[in-house]
């Protein structure tokens, strides 16, 4: 018997295995498999395929055992997978290793022991092979890991092969299960004894003598009239004892301990009945929805910011729900599922689970068996899209237009929102997709007939949209004006709001101090020491740090270069508005929302918490702070510096920046007061600005659109971009120009000639780009890839090019 698997790992096709008689009964789809891989190694590999042909090679290797009884995937998500795989130019080996939580990916590790019939003579040992011995002997097997810890140094390998060159050691490998279930200790009465029996008069004689045993049977008997058997987490906390104290209660006969499985995912409170009533232009856009479509079945809603699509999308779900159908419900950010899930609780209860990448693998395990069990309702980021849905009948993709449904690195680069349209039409079923500002790719699509098209035109209870200002700083008497990063009227607009109670939202969108140490002896610039980028000043920390490969320094007294102390600081980051807020509003309480501030896995619920309350009263943050969230009181927000998102190389750089200052504005005003919007700019004349001031998408998406398409872009063309990149420059150009002059015969759309990338170097990588524009014909697209991949392993079979690393990225918006 012959199966075929995949393995975690970037390999470009599936693997054929031999079965053993003794295993061919349990060999199922969906299982995994324990296989060998190479020489040594071993995987947890997923069987997708069993009674295959015979290879025609000979040299088959043998799984070693089944891993699991029961399927981990489903036939519909490996079907999604192979479609991930094959548009986005990737391996099914890399879906999985992106799909499948940690826990489940096991692979065999390489484990040091002595030599079992070689005694070392430690007078002949080397330190650090003696410190080796000496480790074993003591805890007999370590990991590559600690014997890393043990020299304290990162290369340890040749060491490691001299010792067993010596017969001192030899190095074997191990599976290790990572996921564990997770246990508690409960505690019961054993017969005859219960809360209501006489014999427990005996039991409290039994412990007369103990003051712990006695607290303890006391709370035991409180708690036990409630339900049979008892958390002990919950009785040794009341209690205040120890374990001990529950085990000579056992020795005596009067309780037992028992152990159960316990889920590590929260319980969620019971469902309320949900009172929000829709209005009539809500009930509208929710009949619409509701009307089945032929495929795709694809339907955008487009609301203005506090329209109530939220509300819509409950109601959608629970027509799914009794259906009998799965939800996935997707956001671009996990902070936005703190304020939606408590939303959705209310509504589904303990039907919901939430699953992102800041759950630990462990939990991440119970979410995808959850969801393999028909949990009703998955709130999740982009990674949700490749659980294992058995009976998925709705996905609602909210802020759609986000760039965060992206997944840029590393492979597989597949957008979210393709995927589930892809999703739906390969499986019928519905995708909603909703946002204020739609991608201008979607929109066009909804205008041409190919998704349907819902609109709410007004706030939620009639409440009136914000006023918007812009506040022009390039008048040199203003800019003397200006306290700090702020304008005058900016200030005074901050301190009426604050005065009458309300609560104030900045977005600025660049975290740090100041992003530029500038010597003004010199011109010399604070720059990573492995990219092409300035390093951002964090003050509180007191270093400089590169935000692209983590590099830092400390904060530098006098220039390196002259070593002058005339360093001068150039723009600012969050932390700097922060830091001048502070001194400007020194009685008021201020916090900052940006990927410093929430990297905890509760951080950002926690601050968001906080405002929520009113605790806080300005909340600054990045665009972190432009995401569906929903606060009853924020009566002004502030775009701090406009102009820094206006002026990027991208042909998306309008649409973005609109959607992004819509979005804000959007936070303003949400309940039954007007809420206020002011913007700060040197550029108040440009068109996108004036546009986010009348509110005019669909004045800037036909402007767009028209030059969109004179110059070749989506939605009238696709892209492919390569980036090639090696740490000798020379070599990285010379790839990228041996795999433009292979495809541009091949491949109509090959135009140009490899550019340099906007940023040259990152982590001492030198990255050429190479931008492929193509007809919008699923064949022209198949054939352009299948001739990429052939000059990809053309240029790395090449002499002196097999480490050039090379990234296709297929629809890289």
């Amino acid at each position: 018997m012959y199966i075929k698997v995949i393995v975690p790992i970037a390999i470009p096709t599936a693997l054929t295995y031999k079965v053993p008689r003794e295993w061919r009964d349990k060999m199922k789809f969906g299982i995994r498999v324990e296989v060998p891989f190479g020489k040594k190694k071993r995987y947890a590999a997923l069987l997708i395929e069993t009674n295959v042909s015979p290879p025609d090679h000979q040299n088959v290797k043998s799984i070693l055992q089944p891993i699991d009884d029961v399927a981990i995937i489903t036939a519909p998500q490996l079907r999604l997978w192979k479609w991930i795989a094959d548009y986005y130019a990737c391996t099914l080996g890399e879906v999985m290793h992106a799909a499948v939580p940690a826990s489940l990916k096991m692979a065999s590790e390489t484990i040091v022991v002595l030599h079992p019939q070689i005694t070392p003579d430690l007078t002949a040992l080397s330190n650090e092979e003696y410190l080796i011995v000496e480790a074993l002997e003591a805890q007999k097997e370590l990991s590559l890991k600690e014997v890393s810890q043990i020299l304290d140094k990162k290369t340890t390998l040749p060491l490691l092969q001299e010792m067993m060159r010596k017969n001192i050691i030899i190095l074997k490998e191990e599976m290790n299960d990572q996921y564990s279930e997770k246990k508690e200790k409960y505690l019961r009465f054993q017969p005859p004894y219960h809360p209501e029996a006489e014999e427990l008069r005996e039991a409290f004689d039994a412990c007369s003598n103990s003051t712990h045993q006695t607290n303890l049977l006391l709370l035991l008997t409180q708690e036990a009239r409630k339900k049979e058997t008892v958390s002990w987490s919950m009785l040794s906390h009341k209690a205040e004892v120890s374990l001990s104290v529950a085990r000579a209660l056992e020795k005596k006969g009067i309780v037992e301990i028992i152990e159960r499985t316990v889920s590590r995912l929260p319980e969620y409170g019971s469902e309320e009945e949900y009172s929000d009533r829709l209005s009539e232009e809500q009930q509208q856009a929710l009949e619409e929805l509701l009307t089945p479509h032929p495929s795709p079945n694809v339907h955008l809603l487009k609301g203005v910011t506090g329209s109530g699509k939220t509300q819509v999308y409950i109601e959608c779900i629970q027509q799914a729900i009794d259906r009998g159908e799965q939800v996935l419900y997707m956001v671009p950010e996990i902070g936005l599922t703190a304020q939606l899930t408590e939303r959705l609780e209310k509504c589904f209860g303990n039907q919901l689970a939430v699953y992102h990448s800041k759950l630990n693998s462990n939990e991440r395990v119970e979410v995808w068996h959850s969801t393999l069990k028909r949990k009703k309702i998955v709130l999740a980021p982009r990674s949700g899209i490749l659980l294992p849905f058995q009976n998925l009948g709705l996905i609602i993709l909210d802020e759609e237009h986000d760039r965060s449904f992206k997944q840029y690195d590393p492979a597989p680069r597949y957008h979210a929102r393709s995927a589930a349209i892809m999703y739906a039409a390969m499986e019928n079923f519905q995708v909603i997709l909703g946002s204020a500002t739609p991608s201008f790719d979607t929109f066009y699509k909804s205008q041409n007939s190919h998704y349907h098209f819902s609109q709410l035109r007004n706030r939620y209870g009639g409440v009136s949209m914000p006023d918007i200002e812009l506040i022009d700083l390039s008048g040199s008497e203003r800019r003397l004006k200006m306290k700090g990063s702020f304008s005058e009227p900016f200030l005074e607009k901050m301190e009426h709001h604050l005065s009458v109670g309300e609560q104030i939202i900045l977005f600025h969108n660049r975290r740090g101090y100041v992003p530029i140490i500038h010597c003004t002896t010199c011109g010399w610039h604070a720059m990573c020491r492995h990219c092409d980028i300035s390093l951002t000043l964090h003050k509180r920390e007191r270093k400089l740090k590169c935000h692209y490969c983590g590099y830092q320094q400390s904060i530098l007294p006098q220039c390196p270069d002259c070593g002058s102390p005339s360093l001068i600081e150039k723009g600012m980051g969050t932390q700097k508005v922060e830091d001048e807020l502070e001194d400007l509003f020194p009685q008021t309480n201020i916090e900052r929302l940006d990927w410093d501030t929430a990297k905890g896995k509760y951080s950002f619920q926690k601050i968001v918490r906080r405002f929520e309350q009113q605790r806080t009263q300005i909340l600054i943050g990045t665009q972190m702070v432009s995401k569906g969230l929903d606060f009853d009181n924020v009566g002004m927000v502030g775009v701090v510096d406009a102009d820094q998102l206006l002026f990027f190389p991208d042909f998306r750089t309008n649409e973005v920046a609109f959607q992004l200052l819509t979005q804000v504005a959007g936070r303003a005003g949400r309940r039954q007061k007007k809420g206020y919007v002011c913007i700060q700019t040197n550029k108040s004349t440009h068109p996108v600005l004036q546009k986010v001031l009348s509110r005019d998408y669909e004045g800037l998406y036909r402007q767009e659109m028209k030059e969109r398409k004179s110059l070749g872009y989506p939605p009238f063309q696709r892209l492919i971009q390569i980036e090639i990149k090696h740490k000798n420059p020379e070599k990285s150009l010379r790839a990228a120009h041996a795999l433009h002059h292979f495809c541009k015969d091949k491949i109509e759309g090959v135009q140009h000639p490899p550019a340099q990338a906007p940023i040259p170097r990152i982590s001492n990588f030198y990255i050429y780009q190479l931008q492929i524009k193509l007809e919008d014909k699923a064949s022209v697209l198949k054939q352009s890839k299948e001739v990429l991949q052939d000059g990809l392993l053309r240029l790395k079979k090449s002499r002196g090019y097999s480490t050039v690393r090379i990234k296709i990225d297929v629809d890289p918006y």
